[in-house]
C-alpha cells in the first residue's frame, strides 16, 4: 500500500476518524513494486547464524503495524523480505526472540541502538548484512 487519505486526511499513519457526517472519498493507492531487502545475519565470530530478522519502520511510520515485516535466517544466515514498503527502517537480529510476540516487538525499542538503520526506496533491492544482537541478561 502506497498511500490511503480520506478526505485531506492521511489515513496510512493516522488513525482514521469516520462520523455520521463524513463525506470525503477513501482513496487507496497500490503499489506494485515494492522493496526487497536481502543478507545474512553473523554471530559475533562471524559464523552465519538461523536467526529472527525484523524490520521496523521509523518516523512518521513507525506505528503501522502493517510495515513492519519479520523473517527468520536459514541455515547459511540468509534471509530475505519482499514487497515492502519504501521508508526509513530499524533492522534487527536478535538470539532469543519470539517472531509471532507482539510484547517481543515492542521490547525491540530499547534495543535500537544496535539496529542498523536501512533506506528502502521503490522497486530497489538493497542488501544489508547483520551481527546477531545479544540481549543483555535478564533484560529485553
Amino acid at each position: 500500500m502506497k498511500s490511503m487519505r480520506l478526505g485531506d486526511q492521511d489515513v496510512l499513519t493516522e488513525e482514521m476518524r469516520i462520523t455520521s457526517s463524513t463525506a470525503a472519498p477513501l482513496n487507496i493507492v497500490m503499489a506494485t513494486n515494492g522493496a526487497s531487502l536481502e543478507g545474512q545475519v553473523t554471530n559475533a565470530a562471524g559464523d552465519p547464524v538461523q536467526a529472527p530478522v525484523v524490520l521496523m519502520p521509523t518516523g512518521g511510520f513507525q506505528d503501522v503495524v502493517s510495515f513492519r515485516r519479520r523473517a527468520f535466517s536459514n541455515e547459511k544466515g540468509r534471509y530475505r523480505m519482499l514487497g515492502l514498503m519504501p521508508g526509513a527502517y530499524k533492522l534487527y537480529a536478535l538470539e532469543d526472540f519470539d517472531l509471532r510476540s507482539e510484547e517481543d516487538i515492542e521490547g525491540l525499542k530499547p534495543l535500537a541502538k544496535s539496529a542498523v538503520a536501512v533506506e528502502l526506496k521503490e522497486g530497489e533491492k538493497t542488501s544489508q548484512d547483520l551481527k546477531l544482537i545479544v540481549r543483555p541478561a535478564g533484560g529485553n
